[in-house]
Parts: C-alpha cells; sequence; structure tokens
C-alpha cells in the first residue's frame, strides 16, 4: 500500500482510496497467511482527520474484508460510519497509537504463525499459550541432553 500526501486530504475521492488501500492490505495479508481468524486488525486514518480511523467490524475475517464493509470509528470506540462494532482489543491498541503518534496513519496488527509462534518460545520450549500453538501440545520431543554430533545421537533419536 503507497501512501501518498493525497490520503492527508479530505475528499470524496481520498476516503475511498483509503478504503480501497485499507481493504487491500487486509486481503493481502490473508493472503499470505498472516492471518489468524478474526484475531488481526489494520486500521487508517480518515483522510482530513485527526480523530477518526477505518478499521473491519469486528467478527469478520480478513479475507472478507472489502472497501464498503469497513467502518469509521472515533478515537472514543464510537461506530460513526458503517454498521457493526470495533473489537475492544482492536480499539485499544489502535486508537492509543493514533493518537500519540499522529504521523502513524496506517497501524497494523497481525498474527503471522511462525513469527507468534517464536514469540512464545522460552528457554527452548513452546509454550502453549494460544488457540494455534496449543495444536503441538504432547506433540514435541525435547532432547535436553544433546551434547553434540556422534555417533550415539542417531541411536537416540532412534
Amino acid at each position: 500500500m503507497a501512501l501518498t500526501a493525497t490520503i492527508l486530504e479530505s475528499t470524496p475521492d481520498s476516503m475511498h482510496q483509503a478504503r480501497v488501500d485499507l481493504a487491500a492490505a487486509h486481503r493481502l495479508a490473508h493472503r499470505f497467511g498472516f492471518d489468524d481468524g478474526i484475531h488481526n486488525h489494520f486500521t487508517l486514518m480518515v483522510p482530513g482527520a485527526t480523530d477518526r480511523f477505518l478499521v473491519k467490524a469486528h467478527g469478520l475475517l480478513m479475507s472478507e474484508i472489502t472497501a464498503n464493509n469497513l467502518i469509521v470509528v472515533d478515537t472514543q470506540g464510537d461506530v460513526v460510519e458503517g454498521s457493526g462494532t470495533i473489537e475492544r482489543s482492536a480499539f485499544c491498541i489502535h486508537a492509543a497509537i493514533h493518537v500519540r503518534h499522529p504521523s502513524a496513519i496506517c497501524v497494523l496488527h497481525a498474527h503471522p504463525p511462525y513469527s507468534t509462534w517464536l514469540a512464545d518460545v522460552e528457554d527452548g520450549r513452546l509454550h502453549m499459550t494460544n488457540q494455534d500453538i496449543i495444536r503441538f501440545h504432547d506433540r514435541i520431543a525435547y532432547d535436553d541432553g544433546y551434547e553434540g554430533a556422534d555417533n550415539e545421537v542417531g541411536e537416540q533419536f532412534a
């Protein structure tokens, strides 16, 4: 998504383009596997505004987002355009970032599976902290005694 100075201007064309760009970002994230059910949210400031942003309505998958079903929410959490509600964590994260950092015109919060899983590794163990990782519960083998490659390693693995 290329953000240009026109995104900062409030015109019908800039609002339409903002909607198209944000919908495209959602669709691309889905295409590349950067989504996690409904638990991702991207926002884009409404062109010319400092207190309203576009966001997907709660319950929609990234693959379902279109320019027409995005909602406009103000920094108080009120839906001012469109139908649906904003998911609470989406509001808490994005409103604060947009208010404190006005230059953050677009904010992307995603849960790409591999980076999410890596974030849950502590002390060499994958911790069962979310619905995606739980699929590995009792399915991972750890070798705490590994000391390097030698002839016995193959026997241990076998």
